[in-house]
């Protein structure tokens, strides 16, 4: 992370830092008395990626607004930054010691079990402790939804599945580079592009086609009306393919055993 930038008329200034956190001092310089207060952030990591013949390396990244809250927080006076630096670092060593279940999205082969988490398992900011197996939902909270309306999203039998094995995780759902993880996946899955919103998408087609009913698919999603789904998804895909793709589970334990013959 560079120790000094410009950004929408604010100066940035790293005062601090301590492992992937740091405190950075924000001023606003138009004016001749500018004001002062500090942003703290928890540094991620994006994987390299190409464009067209030019590949750009990975790097740290400032979180964006939309994961402000969740990696970014801003406070007005030093003591505070420093106090919410501290508890990142607190947090952190505690998921040291107590390693986080890797995320079906690290497994490229377990792809499948991305079928149905909110839909778009590329939101970033789901956390584990939203998601609740034993009673069968995802809670999407209002300071997450485009809709700013709180809802619980129903888990399908076949993403508890793949989930089963992730219960008493902690932490975000969707782990640092995930978007490499994908684009390996869909190179392997032979696909020429990944949509914006794919997954989303392909769980609002596949469940209205499943049961048939547009209001209740809507506010899974979290439309405040069915009228998209009618004029998007509907008759895009047909019963029998709708029955295999909520049929798609993870290899039972017992293909995953290996044999060994006693000398």
């Amino acid at each position: 992370m560079p120790a000094r930038f410009r950004c929408d008329g604010f100066d940035y200034r790293q005062i601090a830092r301590e492992g992937d956190a740091a405190i950075y001092e924000r001023i606003w310089s138009g004016c001749l008395n500018p004001s002062v207060c500090y942003e703290v952030i928890r540094i991620r990591r994006r994987d390299g990626f190409e464009i067209g013949d030019r590949f750009v390396e990975a790097a740290e990244v400032y979180p964006n607004s939309e994961a402000w809250g969740v990696d970014g927080w801003t406070v007005q006076h030093k003591d505070a930054a420093f106090l919410r630096l501290q508890e990142i670092r607190t947090s952190h060593k505690k998921e040291s010691a107590n390693p986080v279940k890797k995320s079906p999205i690290q497994n490229p082969d377990r792809c499948s079990g991305s079928v149905e988490l909110r839909g778009d398992v590329n939101h970033r900011r789901d956390e584990w402790s939203e998601v609740d197996l034993a009673r069968g939902h995802i809670e999407v909270k209002a300071a997450k939804a485009k809709s700013a309306r709180r809802r619980l999203v129903p888990i399908q039998a076949n993403l508890a599945a793949w989930l089963r094995v992730y219960s008493g995780s902690v932490g975000l759902v969707v782990p640092d580079g995930a978007r490499g993880k994908l684009d390996r996946v869909r190179e392997a899955a032979c696909l020429a592009r990944w949509p914006k919103n794919g997954l989303r998408h392909s769980f609002a087609s596949y469940r209205l086609a499943a049961i048939h009913d547009a209001p209740r698919v809507g506010s899974e999603l979290g439309h405040t009306t069915p009228q998209l789904l009618y004029s998007t998804y509907r008759e895009l895909v047909r019963p029998e393919e709708a029955e295999r793709y909520w049929q798609i589970m993870p290899a039972s334990a017992a293909e995953n055993l290996v044999a060994f013959v006693s000398a």
